[in-house]
């Protein structure tokens, strides 16, 4: 590109207010596609107003911050110029004016907007954002719903909707949006008050295809069976859920288009309900992180899952080497997450020789694990990422064997005593290397 000083000599033939379009090109490249405030926006413009249709049309991401422009200039600005958006950001806003967010949702007619807020929703926001008919997702994440969600009923198109961490929320409210049959995925993480009424209310989503309940800690086994009424139900994310206990697995066995279920920390899960984990057979992700009651005997019964590639039993203190030699039956694991499970050993670690596309291994707190585990480690020519951390049994010389591994990228070692700077030398082919006390 040609220096500002050549730019001013050829002014007379190429004049500041009509700059050629691979110019205008190149500084929409380079700005992105995110616009996260005014200033971008209104100096391309300023380049030449006939290029602000095109500058207005590209923009389909927008996250305005208040300290750049007004919050009643920002709703105007949108609701007059970017027509074509696919997300607006509003969570950086701490408040808006009303009127100002009613005129932007009036005059907005995408079809595809994803909105995201903060703070307060009043009633008369939640009615504003009601009139988006053709929206298709919503971001309500640690909003105050000041009057609850029974407004967003009529909103026949939505697709995704969040509202995790939200207060002023009763009791059985997503009763009142039994209407939203399109309503795909589903995140109620952290909702307090969200219970087994509230679960018989969600059965009725049949498109369902993703539920998150992550920490909603009131619900319980007999809850949890109204979700068998959702067949098309690919992710179930239950973390923290502390009543569930292995009687609800035989709600969740009808599943059978399930790929990714979540019971970290659901501690009432114990060896006698996975054989029922292993009827889901189109399961690629399993998390059964902090459920100190599943012992290698569980494992075994896990067996059927041949197409599972996530597999994490991080705090699982039951499980031992006799789980790892299990994970054979798992040709296709790529991601195996074993953190603080101290009966891990040499011998645990050997057993993983046949899992050829395993990329990712987290290991870290496995004290029994010395240098020949990472001998035999070094088997694994698709490992990208290997965490050890804590894993005091070894030493630079088993560093070195896992270095030698063209495909690593990263490599965690904090809090190993054995690896000292010789070890640091060592890994200085690899890229990723991260060394704690």
């Amino acid at each position: 590109m040609a220096s500002l000083g050549e730019n001013a000599k050829d002014a007379a033939v190429w004049p500041w207010s009509a700059p050629q379009e691979d110019v205008v090109l190149a500084l929409k490249r380079a700005m992105g596609r995110t616009w996260q405030d005014g200033c971008l926006i209104g100096s391309l413009r300023l380049l030449n107003k006939s290029w602000k249709s095109t500058v207005d049309s590209d923009v389909t991401c927008l996250s305005p911050k208040p300290a750049i422009i007004s919050v009643e200039d920002i709703c105007v600005s949108i609701s007059r110029s970017f027509r074509f958006l696919k997300q607006l950001d509003l969570s950086n806003l701490a408040k808006f004016c009303d009127g100002a967010l009613g005129e932007m949702v009036w005059s907005t007619s995408s079809e595809a907007l994803s909105i995201e807020f903060s703070y307060v929703v009043s009633h008369k926001i939640m009615g504003c954002i009601a009139c988006l008919t053709q929206l298709e997702a919503l971001d309500l994440s640690c909003c105050w719903l000041r009057d609850g969600i029974g407004q967003l009923a009529g909103m026949q198109n939505l697709r995704s909707l969040v509202l995790s961490d939200c207060t002023g929320m009763a009791t059985n409210r997503l009763a009142e949006l039994h209407t939203l049959q399109n309503l795909t995925s589903l995140d109620l993480t952290d909702s307090k008050v969200v219970d087994d009424c509230d679960l018989k209310s969600i059965g009725a989503f049949g498109a369902l295809q993703e539920l998150i309940l992550d920490g909603c800690s009131q619900i319980t086994d007999d809850g949890l069976r109204h979700l068998a009424l959702l067949p098309s139900l690919r992710t179930l994310k239950l973390a923290c859920c502390f009543h569930l206990t292995d009687r609800c697995l035989d709600s969740l066995s009808g599943l059978t288009r399930l790929q990714e279920l979540d019971l970290a920390e659901c501690w009432g899960i114990a060896d006698d309900g996975l054989p029922l984990v292993s009827t889901l057979v189109s399961l690629t992700a399993l998390n059964l992180s902090g459920c100190t009651s599943v012992s290698d005997q569980g494992v075994v019964g896990l067996a059927p899952l041949t197409t599972l590639k996530t597999f994490k039993v991080n705090d699982c203190i039951c499980i031992g080497n006799a789980s790892l030699a299990c994970l054979a039956y798992f040709p296709s694991l790529t991601r195996l997450e074993a953190a603080h499970c101290d009966r891990i050993s040499d011998a645990g670690v050997a057993a993983l020789s046949s899992l050829g596309c395993l990329s990712n291994l987290d290991l870290s707190g496995c004290c029994q694990i010395s240098d020949h585990g990472l001998k035999a480690m070094s088997s694994l020519t698709s490992l990208q990422r290997v965490a050890l951390n804590g894993c005091r049994g070894i030493t630079n010389r088993g560093v070195a064997v896992l270095v030698a591994l063209s495909s690593l990228r990263q490599l965690e070692v904090g809090g190993c005593v054995g690896v000292d700077s010789g070890g640091v030398t060592v890994m200085g082919g690899c890229e990723g290397f991260v060394q704690g006390h």
